[in-house]
């Protein structure tokens, strides 16, 4: 890789962020951190964080059976494992590996370990979703013996995670949804107004380990500041009334406010879009902020900084304009890590359509939206809506999306636009559509920690409906979460249902899309052109029984049909996405292969 490239875009990053960075990382070598935020044991290891009293409640919110009712811990969504008595919280599920030297302080633990396999796995029961399913169906039930339970997990993770001590302290944003938890779960329980000591030291020790490394969090320019921000503010006001001589309360609370305007203003862009171009990201930051706005009703705190409200509506609206109205669920755009902040049993990981509506309650909108299950959220928290509406398209270009609809269809064309870094090589790529259901889909993320050709093949360009030029990525890899030498966009403009991009790499390789729907048929004109040796267009598709006549391609709900140019070649093979982080399911690959510039048009007809 040329060294210029690199170095751009690490520049790119900041030098105030590269700065941060570096002063954190010279924390870690030299103990700074050790001798700051020593290991100790919290109140909660001996004493319960609840008080076993159950709220009463005259309304019926929405409940489902789930997993962790029945001694099985549910990761990411999607995939159960069987757990013992306690969960072993300092251990991989998924490897069967122990977290080697657990019960040393944080910053001596490695960020990464091949043998224990992703640290994701780890720390996703320590996010304590749990934690809100024992919480609400003890209350829903009047079941004084799970909420028991409850404080016997939560002693338990005291016990085997002393302060500081372990993997489930090394990141502060892990360490904010876990108080965020348990925060909600003392409002769900109505014992924010007179705690035990236990809940109130474990809040306090999260504040401090928090704090302490605020400033790397705001060199992520990611989720990271704003879930941190909103822990600090949450946090940190409620700390100040139970117990106002607390000498750093008032200060987490006014530090977390400030840096919830401060991120929101810097990373919440004028349409909507969050800087990690990630629809799950994007919802872990609005959920987040929908939070912070409810925790500002309860406590009766000042009103959050305009710049909060203003641009927390402009995200709801970006991801509103995602939403596919028959299911609530979204195209699997950008990473994903597989987060759910409100993970409720009834709030599915694929409801965004639950944020969206909570979001635009919350932020001036009053209305709820209709698409199933969307008033999840606003009946769990009781949060008075008016009748809900349909959804909302808006225009999104700024930053990289063009979005149409028209009869069923629905359909998203990705146009390579990068003010902060990201982590897919996603230009050119097009998601689509009909009567609620895929037909051109993302690969997804799968994981963060995989090898190189594994990781290609869902981040790279592999993973995506686009063009992979010269047997090579769309951008040069710098990094797992950093890529340089972004696409040049020559064109990029939409009409009600009509778009086109055009973009070129950085060696002159050329793309042009334009996608055109009707009520019957989406049209996709590709033109490519300035490679050196081949250019392959693949389309991704949920698996399902296929036949091929031709240069036609008939499936179980649409046809396609392709006009290809002289001595370009059509595949059919097998490959796989994720919808769901650490899982992968089978899907085709249609790749059509070209020798020299040409042009192929696809017809999609439903059946």
């Amino acid at each position: 890789m040329s060294k210029f490239l690199k170095l751009k875009a690490y520049s790119d990053l900041g030098i105030k962020n590269l700065s941060r960075v570096h002063f954190y990382r010279k924390g870690l070598a030299n103990g700074r951190y050790q001798r700051q935020m020593p290991v100790n044991t919290m109140v909660g290891a001996k004493s319960p964080l609840f008080q076993l009293s159950l709220p009463k409640t005259n309304h019926d919110k929405p409940l489902n059976d789930s997993p962790w009712l029945h001694q099985k811990a549910l990761f990411w969504g999607d995939q159960t494992v069987d757990i013992e008595s306690f969960p072993e919280w300092c251990f991989s599920y998924l490897t069967q590996r122990s977290v080697k030297h657990s019960d040393r302080h944080w910053t001596q633990l490695p960020d990464f370990d091949e043998e224990l396999g992703d640290i994701k796995a780890v720390w996703e029961l320590s996010r304590f979703d749990w934690l809100l399913v024992f919480i609400e169906t003890a209350i829903a039930h009047q079941n004084i013996d799970l909420l028991y339970k409850a404080n016997q997990w939560l002693s338990n993770w005291c016990q085997r995670n002393p302060v500081n001590q372990g993997p489930n302290w090394k990141c502060a944003q892990e360490a904010s949804l876990r108080l965020l938890r348990v925060l909600m779960a003392a409002r769900l329980l109505d014992q924010l107004t007179e705690p035990s000591d236990a809940l109130v030291d474990f809040v306090e020790q999260h504040l401090q380990r928090i704090d302490a490394t605020l400033f790397y969090a705001i060199a992520q320019d990611n989720n990271h500041a704003t879930s941190e921000a909103v822990a600090l503010y949450a946090g940190g006001s409620w700390l100040s009334r139970v117990k106002p001589k607390h000498r750093r309360a008032r200060n987490w609370y006014r530090s977390g406010r400030q840096l919830m305007a401060r991120a929101m203003k810097r990373l919440v862009d004028s349409d909507g879009c969050f800087s990690q171009y990630s629809v799950n990201y994007h919802r872990v930051m609005l959920d987040t902020m929908s939070l912070a706005k409810m925790w500002q009703h309860w406590l009766g705190l000042p009103e959050l900084p305009n710049v909060v409200m203003k641009q927390a509506k402009r995200a709801s609206t970006w991801l509103e304009t995602l939403l596919i109205p028959e299911t609530g669920d979204v195209p699997n755009l950008g990473a994903n890590d597989g987060a759910l902040f409100f993970a409720f049993s009834a709030n599915h990981y694929r409801n965004f359509g639950s944020s969206v509506a909570l979001a635009n309650v919350l932020f001036g909108d009053e209305r709820s939206i209709q698409t199933p299950k969307a008033n999840v959220l606003l009946e769990i928290f009781e949060v008075e809506h008016q009748e809900a509406r349909g959804t909302q398209i808006h225009d999104l270009r700024r930053n990289g999306l063009a979005v149409l609809c028209g009869g069923r269809w629905k359909a998203l064309l990705r146009a390579p636009v990068y003010k902060f870094r990201t982590h897919h090589a996603d230009g050119g790529h097009i998601d689509l559509w009909h009567g609620g259901r895929p037909v051109f889909l993302d690969s997804g993320t799968f994981s963060y920690l995989l090898p190189d050709h594994r990781m290609n093949q869902y981040s790279g360009v592999w993973g995506h409906n686009t063009v992979v030029f010269d047997e090579r990525d769309q951008m040069l890899r710098v990094s797992r979460f950093l890529y340089a030498a972004q696409p040049k966009i020559r064109r990029f403009k939409q009409s009600h249902h009509h778009a086109e991009l055009r973009y070129k790499d950085w060696l002159g390789a050329e793309h042009t899309r334009a996608v055109k729907l009707d009520e019957e048929t989406f049209r996709i004109e590709d033109q490519v052109r300035g490679f050196k040796n081949q250019a392959e267009l693949q389309f991704r598709l949920p698996e399902q029984d296929w036949l091929r006549q031709g240069n036609r391609v008939t499936l179980e709900r649409v046809t396609l049909d392709f006009e290809l140019p002289e001595e370009a070649t059509l595949e059919i093979r097998d490959s796989e996405h994720s919808l769901f982080y650490g899982a992968s399911s089978p899907a085709l690959l249609i790749r059509i292969t070209l020798l020299k510039a040409g042009q192929v048009v696809t017809r999609v007809s439903p059946l």
